[in-house]
Formats: C-alpha cells, structure tokens, sequence
C-alpha cells in the first residue's frame, strides 16, 4: 500500500512540450569562448620593432613566482618595485624593456588583481604608467593611508608631497 502511495506521488515527468528541431543547435560552448580582440591585451604604448619574438615559458614562470592577488596582506607598490626588478634582467632583441614590461604583467596577477586587470587594461590605452597608478590606487587600503598620515604627523615630516612620503615610508 506504501509503495503504490509512493508510485503516485512520484510520477515520471512529462516529456517538454517541445521539440528539439525548434531549438538552435549552435553549441554552448560558442557562445562562452572570447573571440579575436579579448584574447590578448591591447598593444604596449611604445612599438615593437622585433618581426617576431616569443615570451618564453621561463620567462612567464618568473613573473609568475612573485604574484600580486590584491589581498589586505599584500602592497601593490613591493610586487612593482618586485615586477620591476626582474624585468630589468629580462631582454628580448628589437623590443623595449616598457613593451616587455607591458606583455608580462598580466602574468604577474592572480585572483582580484587579475579581474581587475581585465577591467582596467582598456581604460590604460597601452600606458604601463597609467596602469601601475590604477593598480596603487585600487589596492592600497584607505586604512593604510590612515595610518602613513598618523605617522607622519606625529614625526614632524608631514610636509611635502604626501604621495612621496607615503611611497617613501613604504621603501619604494
């Protein structure tokens, strides 16, 4: 008696309504893939003059051992001066250090650094410097500035350019 209270609650389903010849049959993945212009980042402001090159694996896998992910815990201003560093011993032949710079950055983000990468490279216009002030100025904390003025001010060097002393009390 249970089990025919079971079968009649639990019926199987009606087949939809309708048929599969109505539907479109691109498939989904089509419509998810970034096409063409989202595939690689805006070209660097200074040119290339290379006819070809190629960014080693090695090279990719240094910039990715020193990664800024955007946390509370990490200051955008070290992982530059760190960016820095290294792609000042990096060279390829016929390309400027800012392109090369420009090409590998993207590299050295991970996590909410990364998505804000992607939102902020269009607005950079091939611009690294525009892009490191928009880094600086998305992830340092308010709470940092807060707490760079207090000190400031107590120690009697509150004159100046603020964004220096800032930059300075951070060792950058």
């Amino acid at each position: 008696m249970i089990q025919n209270l079971v079968r009649s609650r639990f019926s199987p389903i009606p087949p939809p309504p309708y048929h599969l010849s109505h539907m479109d049959t691109t498939p989904i993945y089509q419509f998810s893939a970034p096409k063409g212009d989202f595939l690689q980042p805006p070209p660097p402001s200074t040119p290339i003059t290379t006819p070809g090159y190629q960014l080693c694996p090695g090279q990719i896998a240094m910039v990715r051992e020193q990664s800024f992910g955007g946390l509370e815990r990490e200051s955008p201003y070290l992982h530059l001066r760190e960016f820095e560093q290294l792609c000042g011993c990096l060279v390829i032949s016929g390309m400027p250090g800012e392109a090369l710079r420009w090409l590998l950055f993207p590299f050295s983000l991970t996590g909410n650094a990364k998505a804000w990468y992607n939102l902020a490279v269009g607005k950079a216009e091939g611009s690294s410097q525009a892009l490191k002030n928009s880094l600086c100025l998305h992830f340092f904390r308010k709470t940092r500035l807060s707490i760079y003025d207090v000190r400031y001010s107590r120690s009697g060097k509150g004159e100046g350019n603020p964004w220096e002393q800032r930059g300075h009390a951070l060792g950058v």
